[in-house]
């Protein structure tokens, strides 16, 4: 049991992780603030820090860096309800021993915990025993050359070394070991069994390839040749070994052959030591720099993706605000209305591929709805089935039309995960991808079997294929976040730590069964809503009108054009401008003259938001509606921050921009009343 200090400054988690850990064994501190937990650092020695990142005035991430600085055999466990790809890189390398996601599970919390209490533990151990260990086997060596030369002499002084040098192994962690010219043990210390298990007597007679995987002998092997040709004056040489119970093993083995007093060769003599846990440990810390290259790609991925987006979301607003004019101004039922309804409805396609987009670049929350799984899981298999090889056969068998409460972007990408991770399991051999969709009811009784849902009806998916199947080993690590046994390059680890996420988000639950040679089954369930749909289907609106003074900026010289030809057409008296500096100057030689501003996020020389800041410094009570394509730099601050009233994301309906701007301009009135 460790010591642990939880750091949060939400006092129900506190409470609730305090409970967790004290009813695990272990002697828990809670700290509200950063601030509170350096002194409790400074006064005790902790094993564990459990902290989130976002908290007032020094946020988690300083206080690592701090441990990391100040205790660093601390182990420092960041959580966070916000998942963000630049917080976890700095984390990473700042040293975080691991990253949680909220809300975290108590058996989550409590592996996690004993995972890092068991790190900082071997740690230790492994630290203290290597260097006694290098010390004792420098020792060692140097007696066995020195006992090996007296042994060349005279051969009564050979057996009583050897007494001495048994006497000596008894004490050792590392054993000794003898061959003769065939390669067979004539000599094995009793200390072999701390390592591999064996009795002494019981290797007595075997030979080290016995013990060892087939591309390790052959290693061996080549060692023995170069001390034949004497080539090599010494073996110094790390190979894998079984151990008795079937376990691997790795021994770094330093050797030296053995003449008798006429020069005769005898065989070898030398030492193995376990250095298993070391290897483990570069193993670790390999993988941890892997992580690390990842999310460097995801944030570069992020990067590109925003730019993306807010290009996109410029030509999508003039593409479906243009669209909406003329389908108001068609004949119903004419050929240019059903024309300008395909673009219509191409772009709100448009819109939502820029949110697939943003969304696999984790640069996005998501708006969840009433949606059909059946329609989007078939559109995912007509587009999988292009491109997973033709050995692999689909099949399908949907007998649920209900809805559920959620994202139609996030569904696809959970099946594209799902049905790319099949094709991936059956990509040698082939074979078959099942996908089944049915409504079950479970009640008060059968919901037992499913400790994390809710008594109703449930949409229940199974995606199945017959595929390699899933280690055991394994098994319980495949939604963990960067896990992945693809090789290097092929997968991210993200994927189905992605899926999980969704499906717990929507209240629903996922899980998983495999057998080895045998496929795997991934089972989800999603509560059912009888809530109505979103339609997406053009729908012409009758727009509030208005005749207030607007001043529209954005460098885009096409979405000004629209904007202006909306507003206008509805009462509203328009001025443009496609430059913010030139736009700051006429606002501050005629303030008054305007009675709302619209502006864009990205521009040049100066951004939206700086633009908001400098005229609303000039007129405090000014409404300013601010339009961006994507900013991550509003993504992360609250609205208040720039003095806006709103934030509309492009691409922007008609219906959406006169709303709320009538709605804006409505609650400024009793404001303007009293200052003018």
């Amino acid at each position: 049991m460790g010591i642990i200090l939880v750091v949060d400054d939400e006092k129900s988690i506190r409470i609730t992780f305090r409970e967790f850990l004290m009813g695990d064994g272990h002697e828990v501190e809670v700290a509200a603030t950063a601030d509170e937990a350096v002194p409790r650092l400074k006064a005790r020695g902790f094993d564990v820090v459990i902290t989130d990142i976002i908290m007032p005035r020094v946020t988690g991430v300083d206080l690592l860096k701090t441990i990391s600085e100040t205790n660093p055999e601390i182990k420092v466990i960041m959580m966070t309800g916000e998942p963000n790809v630049e917080t976890s890189t700095e984390s990473l390398r700042s040293g975080a021993f691991d990253y949680l996601f909220k809300p975290v599970s108590k058996e989550k919390i409590l592996h996690t915990v004993s995972n890092a209490l068991r790190t900082k533990r071997l740690e230790v151990e492994n630290r203290k025993h290597k260097e006694e260990l290098e010390q004792m086997v420098q020792e060692r060596t140097t007696q066995l050359t020195e006992k090996h030369q007296q042994l060349m002499m005279e051969i009564e002084e050979r057996k009583q070394s050897e007494h001495r040098l048994r006497d000596i192994t008894l004490t050792m962690a590392d054993w000794i070991w003898e061959v003769d010219t065939k390669g067979s043990y004539t000599y094995v210390s009793d200390s072999v069994k701390n390592v591999l298990g064996y009795s002494s007597k019981e290797l007595i007679g075997k030979t080290p390839f016995d013990l060892m995987p087939a591309e390790e002998s052959v290693k061996l092997s080549d060692a023995f040749l170069k001390f034949v040709s004497k080539s090599q004056p010494i073996i110094d040489l790390e190979n894998w070994n079984f151990s008795k119970d079937g376990t691997k093993v790795c021994l770094l083995t330093n050797g030296v052959p053995v003449f008798d007093s006429d020069n005769n060769f005898k065989g070898y003599r030398g030492v193995d030591k376990d250095i298993t846990l070391q290897k483990n440990l570069e193993k670790e810390k390999t993988a941890i720099q892997a992580r690390l290259n990842q999310a460097q790609k995801m944030e570069s991925i992020g990067t590109l993706a925003g730019g993306i987006a807010h290009d996109f979301n410029n030509i999508l607003t003039s593409i479906i605000g243009f669209s909406d004019i003329a389908l108001r101004s068609a004949d119903k039922g004419s050929g240019l209305e059903d024309d300008l309804n395909e673009i219509y409805t191409a772009g709100l396609r448009a819109k939502d591929l820029v949110k697939q987009i943003l969304t696999f670049a984790r640069q996005t929350d998501e708006e969840i709805f009433p949606i059909r799984i059946d329609t989007i899981v078939k559109e995912v298999v007509k587009f999988i089935r292009t491109s997973i090889p033709t050995s692999i056969d689909i099949k399908s068998n949907i007998n649920s039309s209900s809805k559920i409460l959620g994202n139609q972007t996030q569904i696809h990408q959970i099946f594209m995960n799902l049905f790319a991770n099949a094709a991936y399991a059956m990509e040698e051999d082939g074979g078959i991808l099942d996908i089944c969709i049915k409504d079950i009811q479970l009640d008060n009784e059968e919901v037992k079997n499913y400790p994390s849902l809710n008594s109703g009806t449930y949409i229940k998916i199974a995606v199945s294929d017959t595929g390699t199947g899933i280690p055991k080993d394994v098994i319980d690590s495949i939604f963990e976040p960067y896990f992945t046994t693809k090789d290097q390059g092929e997968g991210t680890g993200l994927g189905l730590a992605m899926v999980h996420g969704i499906v717990e988000s929507y209240g629903g639950m996922i899980t998983v069964s495999s057998q080895l040679g045998n496929g795997s089954v991934f089972t989800i369930y999603f509560p059912v809503t009888k809530k109505l749909s979103k339609n997406k289907a053009h729908k012409s609106e009758n727009q509030p009108k208005g005749t207030e003074k607007i001043l529209i900026i954005d460098d885009e010289v096409s979405i000004i054009k629209l904007h202006k030809k909306v507003l206008e057409a509805i009462g509203y008296h328009v001025t443009t401008q496609t430059s913010s500096i030139d736009a700051l100057a006429l606002f501050k030689s005629k303030p008054k003259d305007f009675d709302l501003v619209i502006t864009d996020m990205a521009m040049p020389k100066m951004t939206g938001d700086k633009l908001a800041m400098a005229m609303v410094d000039i007129r405090s009570d000014i409404p300013i509606l601010l339009c961006t394509g994507y900013s991550k730099k509003l993504s992360n601050n609250p609205v208040t921050d720039y003095k806006i009233k709103v934030i509309l994301k492009k691409p922007i309906s008609q219906s959406d921009l006169t709303k709320t701007i009538r709605k804006v301009l409505d609650e400024a009135k009793p404001t303007n009343r009293s200052l003018f």
